[in-house]
């Protein structure tokens, strides 16, 4: 009997989870897997020493909950083609948008131009608002006996032709219009008559001998100007009774040398230059070739080894790389 009585109690626990297990989710049964699977678990660990020979509560149930867990089959659920509702489209027509920008105003820089005959003025056009669809505009003048128009873009040009007066007026491609007055005047002729006499009297020349006059070093130094200098220098030579030979120079003889270097800072005159050349070289001479002797006491005394007569000399230039001068004066 107790072996009849689990044998019961499996086969329905079996029967149970079989239908919940068949049924997936659309199971029309009132226990959950998990109810059944509880309930089975406390049948089958009941103590078997619970079960008498005699009926309990729990036999008497026991047919109906057998017959209860029978799963029935199973049907999904049938969608009711009625309940769909298809949406309707009805067809519709968009409205043009309109998205031209209209003037809503035109202007002049100017509202008068007064010009004189001949010359010509500038006003300019502009729109309100400034990003109007269509800038285009018209002009028009009252008189063009007085003036003239051209216009290019937003810049209109006005030119006088005759006294008078005239209006000109532009006019947007809506309508809108602006103006200006223009007065042109007779153009003004100078009576040179009536004018203050003008002073034409130029400035007077320096009259001052180039040779005599202070000039840039940069003036200085040209071939011309050291030319003057040299001559000058074998004219004073030649005063102190020295013999002029041509053929001597640097390389064949004795020499002392002026350098133009010396006066790079300075704005001197050529005769100035002359003089300070002419005075260095004649020092030079003196010391070196007439036995000048200087004693101890400060004292100066002089042995004339020669004269000026006795000596030859040449007095040349040479132009050096950097733009300055050598000028040799070579004795012999």
């Amino acid at each position: 009997m107790k072996a009849e009585k689990i044998t019961a109690l499996l086969l329905t626990a079996v029967l149970t989870a079989t239908a919940f297990a068949g049924c997936g989710e659309q199971s029309n049964g009132n226990a959950t897997p998990d109810e059944v699977s509880s309930t089975a678990q406390t049948y089958t660990t009941e103590n078997e020493d619970n079960l008498s020979s005699e009926p309990t509560d729990a036999e008497a149930t026991e047919p109906t909950t057998a017959q209860a867990t029978t799963a029935p089959a199973t049907t999904a659920p049938a969608t009711r083609q009625e309940d769909k509702t298809e949406p309707v489209t009805q067809p519709t027509t968009a409205k043009p948008v309109n998205t031209a920008i209209a003037v809503k105003g035109i202007s002049l820089s100017s509202s008068s131009l007064s010009v004189t005959s001949g010359s010509s003025k500038t006003v300019g056009v502009s729109f309100n608002p400034s990003n109007a669809t269509n800038l285009s505009y018209n002009w028009s003048i009252s008189d063009s006996t007085v003036a003239t128009v051209n216009a290019d873009g937003s810049s209109i040009t006005v030119t006088g032709k005759n006294p008078g007066t005239a209006n000109l007026t532009v006019t947007s491609s809506n309508g809108k219009t602006a103006s200006c007055s223009i007065t042109v005047n007779k153009a003004q002729t100078h009576n040179n008559t009536n004018s203050k006499p003008q002073n034409t009297t130029k400035p007077a020349a320096d009259t001052t001998p180039y040779d005599d006059r202070p000039i840039p070093h940069s003036e200085l130094c040209t071939d011309k100007n050291i030319a003057k200098i040299t001559n000058a220098i074998n004219e004073y030579f030649k005063g102190k009774g020295m013999k002029y030979t041509p053929s001597l120079n640097k390389n064949n003889t004795g020499w002392f040398f002026y350098q133009t270097v010396f006066d790079k800072t300075a704005t001197r005159s050529v005769n100035e230059v002359i003089s300070r050349a002419t005075g260095y070289l004649d020092g030079e001479v003196n010391a070196c070739l007439l036995g000048e002797h200087l004693y101890d006491d400060g004292t100066e005394s002089y042995t004339y080894y020669c004269t000026y007569d006795k000596l030859e000399y040449n007095c040349y230039y040479e132009r050096l790389s950097d733009g300055e001068y050598e000028i040799y004066l070579c004795y012999g």
